[in-house]
């Protein structure tokens, strides 16, 4: 019987461990959750010490999912992301650099992002639990050279002008225009000459190099530079370019903490947001986001609790109790080693046992010393017509 139900254990098991499901997943990170898998765990061992093992597995692997939080595609690019720029105590708009291998995937990942499913984590600057409530790529972040700044007298606000990339390729002695694009200035900088700005890279043109005749890629125009590398045109003015970096810009749920000295390189990663809290913060003008999503956790919770007490509820703790302790008097399967007691021998009944010998004067009320005595009635001497005594 043992056997069966092991082997019912390990296909369930191995399933649970195959698919993962997420609702699971996540509701053993929750008290009940671990309780009930802490009892699962001992309850299966008393019967069976393989089923025990398997569930444990299946714990340690659910707890391990939930703390390390990462999986594949949009969290894979942690090591490369950085805070870019400085931020003051409470900032809740940052820039975030992230690296050329994850261009192609940028708008999938901000996309997730937006879907406020994300944390961003960085424990000298941020909160623990600060959510990415929004994402934007903002394209490649152009640095001028410390010396260099575009006057804004040769710019014209609120309107998009042409600007070409020029790259000095190994060997030559001329620029070779690479890439060409819009540029728009927004109206609140046009009393400031700039050094910094950001173009959209969905709307690069690239152009052929002169080296292989292949056409140019975003990786030819992203990295820091020595002077006279790179540079940019604007109308018949060039600028030599320092660095440029692949950007986006997120919003977050609680500013930057108090007390942060710099905030510009600093390591960031992301993990999936857990529903294992209540969400305590309030932000003025977030039209009751934090106030609808506090009151779905606490829906979810509530209807988890009531799902568990059904649960408790309709469970036989006698019946498994019963079982358990049969269970440990007597094991089979993988594990028994069975031995037979020699200080047992059949009854009338196949299958049962007794002591052979019982003394005493004490009455026994047992089921078994009930059988004994009917069977001892049974083979009494014909003639007589005394009931034997109870024992």
């Amino acid at each position: 019987m043992n056997d069966k139900t092991e082997i019912i254990v390990l296909v369930v098991v191995l399933v649970l461990i195959y698919t993962r499901p997420s609702a699971l997943v996540r509701f053993s990170s929750t008290f009940i959750g671990k309780l009930i898998l802490l009892a699962a765990v001992v309850l299966s061992s008393l019967v069976s010490p393989l089923s025990g093992l398997l569930i444990a597995t299946l714990m340690v692997l659910y707890t391990e999912q939930n703390y390390e939080g990462f999986k594949e595609g949009l969290l894979a690019w942690n090591n490369s992301l950085i805070v870019n720029g400085e931020y003051g105590t409470g900032d809740t708009d940052i820039m975030l650099e992230y690296d050329i291998d994850n261009h192609d995937k940028i708008t999938e990942y901000v996309t997730d992002m937006n879907a406020g499913k994300y944390d961003i984590i960085n424990e000298s600057l941020f909160d623990y639990q600060t959510r990415i409530k929004s994402a934007t790529v903002e394209g490649l972040q152009i640095e001028l050279l410390p010396d260099v700044t575009i006057k804004n007298s040769d710019l014209t606000y609120g309107s998009e002008e042409d600007i070409t990339i020029q790259l000095m390729e190994n060997g030559e002695t001329n620029y070779t225009d690479v890439a060409t694009g819009k540029f728009q200035i927004d109206a609140t900088n046009k009393n400031k000459d700039i050094s910094i700005f950001h173009i959209t890279t969905d709307k690069l043109i690239y152009k052929k190099l002169k080296a292989n005749n292949d056409l140019a890629e975003i990786k030819n125009i992203v990295g820091d530079f020595n002077p006279t590398i790179l540079r940019v045109k604007l109308g018949n003015i060039t600028y030599d370019i320092k660095s440029t970096k692949l950007i986006i810009s997120v919003t977050i749920s609680n500013g930057i903490k108090k007390e942060v000295s710099s905030t510009t390189g600093q390591k960031v990663t992301i993990v999936e947001h857990s529903h294992t809290h209540g969400h305590v913060e309030t932000f003025e003008g977030m039209d009751g986001e934090e106030t609808a999503e506090k009151e779905k956790d606490e829906k979810e919770g509530d209807e988890t609790k009531d799902a568990i007490k059904n649960i408790m509820d309709n469970l036989d703790i006698d019946g498994i109790m019963d079982i358990v302790k049969k269970g440990s008097d007597k094991k089979e399967g993988f594990f028994s080693g069975e031995k037979k007691n020699v200080g047992e021998v059949a009854g009338a009944f196949a299958g049962e046992s007794y002591e052979s010998e019982i003394t005493g004067v004490a009455e026994c009320t047992t089921t078994i010393c009930e059988r004994i005595h009917r069977e001892e009635q049974l083979i009494r001497p014909v003639n007589s017509n005394e009931e034997l005594q109870r024992v």
